[in-house]
């Protein structure tokens, strides 16, 4: 934890559900632009559902965007809506997993999100079809940020302990939000065949919110750093069942304009680190 600390000493039915995702041309998927120079860390909510055929292609589209732009873009699936299966429904010994959460469901419908995949990017985009993120993102990775954010993640006694530093170049009145998310789910998913999936690996899924959901208010001062520590338990039920050895943390600070920056850790699982 020694950069983050040196920081702070100064004062992130399978027909219903064919009918009712987002059908792309399979030539409209993805179209690679140049690569341009990123001056920020974009945030891709990813609204998504495992009772969705198209939203394996979506995931396909994000991997390739992060290839193109690697440590630049963070993604986060949400599960909600009418595609999502609620983690209620789990029954882990039918193999039956879902990915879908209360916090999830609330995201889905502040957003209005009615077809599925959809992406909202930055905060600023409104709700965009998987054909239309590289084109936003390519223009989003330009804007620069005023803000930095360090954070660092652990594993103590059955706990996520969360510490963050964030060091603003301009006064921001806006939100922190920290979420959990999670990779190498394997849980089923409808693909394009219309069929279920029952190997299927889910990547970036988010879990939890550790701030409040709609972020915890922080005013920001130019050149004046701030910190903030969480705690999140460990969630091992009948609904969820976390790896540790697979969790992450973004956090991003926003305002009514948009998200300032965004970053993502891995969560440590060795004390020692």
């Amino acid at each position: 934890m020694t950069s983050l600390f040196k920081k702070i000493l100064i004062p992130a039915t399978a027909l219903i559900a064919l009918a009712s995702c987002d059908n792309i041309d399979e030539n409209e998927r993805y179209v690679p632009v140049d690569r341009v120079e990123p001056q920020r860390v974009v945030l891709l909510e990813d609204f998504t559902g495992q009772r969705c055929n198209n939203c394996p292609d979506a995931h396909r589209i994000i991997e390739q965007l992060q290839e193109q732009y690697p440590g630049s873009i963070v993604a986060v699936s949400i599960h909600g809506g009418s595609m999502a299966l609620h983690k209620n429904t789990t029954r882990f010994d039918r193999n039956q997993v879902a990915l879908g959460t209360d916090e999830g469901q609330a995201y889905n419908d502040a957003y209005g999100i009615d077809e599925w995949p959809s992406g909202v990017i930055d905060r600023r985009s409104g709700m965009l079809g998987r054909d239309q993120w590289a084109a936003y993102i390519d223009e989003e990775l330009k804007r620069p940020t005023d803000v930095n954010i360090e954070v660092e993640a652990r594993i103590e006694d059955n706990d996520i302990k969360i510490d963050l530093a964030v060091e603003p170049q301009a006064d921001i009145n806006g939100s922190l939000n920290v979420w959990i998310l999670e990779n190498g789910i394997v849980a089923r998913q409808i693909d394009e065949s219309g069929k279920y999936n029952r190997d299927y690996v889910h990547n970036h899924v988010f879990r939890a919110c550790a701030t409040a959901h709609n972020g915890d208010p922080m005013a920001l001062t130019n050149g004046i750093h701030k910190t903030a520590s969480y705690t999140v338990p460990l969630r091992y039920n009948d609904q969820e069942r976390w790896n540790p050895a697979n969790l992450s943390v973004v956090a991003f600070i926003s305002d009514k304009n948009g998200v300032h920056q965004t970053v993502l850790t891995d969560v440590s699982t060795n004390e020692n680190e």
